[in-house]
């Protein structure tokens, strides 16, 4: 086994060298069970291998390089380890007991003399890695308007995802960040239609709930399921683009407190032969100065303040948590579930917006003669906006943005804003409410992971991983007739019917259907 897992993993990193500072700049994903990080400890050994090899040719070539001494390669070998794992090794585990064995194996795998505790709390998280919201958007154009407003736009399938230009550019032209269309508003502010099925699949594993729950539950849940399925009117679209600014402004925040952590937590600023000084002119690593200054304690406590409720980490994540929880609500408490406006109101105040200063754009639409447009620039006005009044003219594309923060990101400033203004405004009456309490109770036991989220720096600064270490599909492929069934017809599963009985059903089906024939033959 330990053969074939080194050879998959030269296989997979053959084609990405293309210098020798890429043997060190390789962000490492795990698969969703990460479990004692047997893969990424792979990775990293044959990473450090190659690079140390490679280095040491590279100076023999020099007439003054440097020679490393045999008795030093071991020690010089780990401290490239330690480079590669206290910067770019990310993972995930739903068992927060595998998780702590997966940090103490890359701890083992990678100390030498004279480094301190590695801190990998910010880069292994405890969550289900299938089970979490993404980064997605809807767009509603004109073509989308039909009498009485947008409907069903939850079978809109793969809608795209918000742009992250570094994965799409070179080395040398490498731009950070995530681009947003003005116009769009992102797909988990939206309840949909499908979470009714949700809601029913949920029965399998709370049977106890079903049984018990009242005609008032069930009432009240299919009040709610269709007031959230309610076409949507230009005025929802406004707000929805409006909230969908506001959670870009944290997201922006929660970066940049996470790269500060991030800055810090490294545990060693260079390799040998000291190439820092040439690779950070190249653009090949970004070193962070300065990690020795904050013990593991003081990390730990800044993390665990950073994610606090209020803060920008716990905004954004409890936004993707609330629309999750949704698909998976109490049966004894469907009264507490919200209508749509509800949601957004919750929304907004999870993100703070009434105290959040806003700027609107009116940008004036094409006018049209006989189909062709009229030979006139769009005009654009700005001016301030109060959130709750204005109202948009029928002539002009609305677009509400939020002036961004721009904190001095240094640890000193990062500490007295956790420790001070995160508790200032923070509504704890709000964070305490009803509704908040079951998102967290939830979130909790169903352990909702949204990747591009807690892996942000990742997609920020280099679009992705360049690798995701994990076991192959051992499991040999068999055709489950019951599964495919439910992939359209969700209560397949949930009535739990024997598989004649389910074949037979798919072929009646496919008769009335033509799609799902042609899904079940693929």
């Amino acid at each position: 086994m330990a053969i074939l897992g080194q050879t998959l993993i030269w296989q997979g990193l053959t084609h990405f060298f293309v210098t020798l500072w890429d043997c060190i700049k390789i962000y490492i994903g795990s698969e969703p069970a990460m479990g004692a990080a047997a893969f990424q400890n792979e990775v990293i050994d044959q990473l450090a291998e190659l690079y140390l090899d490679c280095a040491i040719k590279d100076e023999s070539r020099k007439s003054d390089g440097k020679k490393l001494p045999p008795e030093q390669y071991r020690n010089e070998l780990t401290k490239v380890k330690a480079f590669i794992a206290t910067r770019n090794v990310y993972g995930v585990d739903m068992n927060p007991h595998a998780l702590e064995l997966g940090k103490l194996s890359l701890w083992l795998n990678t100390i030498h003399r004279g480094m301190e505790p590695p801190f990998f709390v910010n880069r292994l998280c405890v969550g289900n890695a299938v089970l979490g919201a993404s980064l997605t958007c809807y767009s509603t154009t004109a073509d989308d308007k039909v009498k009485g407003g947008v409907s069903s736009w939850w079978e809109r399938r793969n809608p795209p995802r918000v742009d992250f230009p570094a994965g799409q550019n070179t080395k040398s032209t490498r731009k950070k960040g995530f681009e947003r269309d003005p116009l769009s508003y992102y797909t988990f502010l939206l309840p949909t239609g499908e979470m009714g099925e949700g809601l029913k699949i949920s029965k399998t594993a709370d049977i106890t709930g079903w049984r018990t729950a009242t005609k008032d539950n069930l009432d009240a849940f299919k009040l709610k399921l269709a007031d959230w399925t309610n076409p949507l009117q230009d005025a929802d679209i406004r707000r929805l683009r409006r909230i969908s600014s506001a959670f870009d402004v944290k997201l922006r925040l929660y970066y940049q407190y996470q790269s500060e952590l991030t800055g810090v937590s490294a545990v060693i600023n260079d390799v040998w032969p000291n190439y820092s000084k040439a690779a950070k002119e190249s653009g090949a690593i970004d070193l962070f100065q300065g990690a020795f200054r904050v013990n593991f304690n003081q990390k730990t406590d800044l993390l665990k303040k950073l994610d606090r409720d209020g803060s920008p980490a716990s905004q954004v994540r409890t936004v993707m948590d609330y629309w999750c929880a949704l698909w998976f609500w109490p049966v004894d408490k469907f009264a507490e579930l919200p209508n749509r406006d509800q949601y957004w109101s919750d929304l907004e105040a999870i993100l703070d917006v009434d105290n959040m200063k806003s700027v609107v754009e009116k940008k004036l639409k094409p006018q049209t003669t006989n189909g062709k447009p009229l030979k006139k620039s769009a005009e654009k006005q700005s001016q301030e906006f109060d959130l709750f009044s204005g109202s948009a003219e029928p002539e002009t594309e609305i677009i509400e943005t939020f002036e961004d923060y721009q904190p001095h990101m240094s640890f000193e400033d990062l500490t007295r804003v956790a420790d001070t203004e995160f508790e200032e405004k923070l509504d704890k009456a709000f964070w305490d409410s009803p509704r908040i309490r079951i998102v967290k109770e939830v979130s909790a036991r169903k352990k909702f992971c949204h990747q591009e989220l807690e892996f942000l720096e990742v997609f920020w600064e280099r679009g992705g991983f360049d690798i995701i270490a994990g076991n192959p599909p051992w499991v040999v492929p068999s055709f489950d007739v019951i599964s495919i069934l439910s992939e359209k017809d969700p209560s397949a599963d949930v009535r739990r019917i024997k598989a004649p009985d389910a074949l037979k059903e798919a072929t009646e089906k496919g008769k009335e259907d033509p799609s799902f024939k042609s899904f079940y033959k693929k």
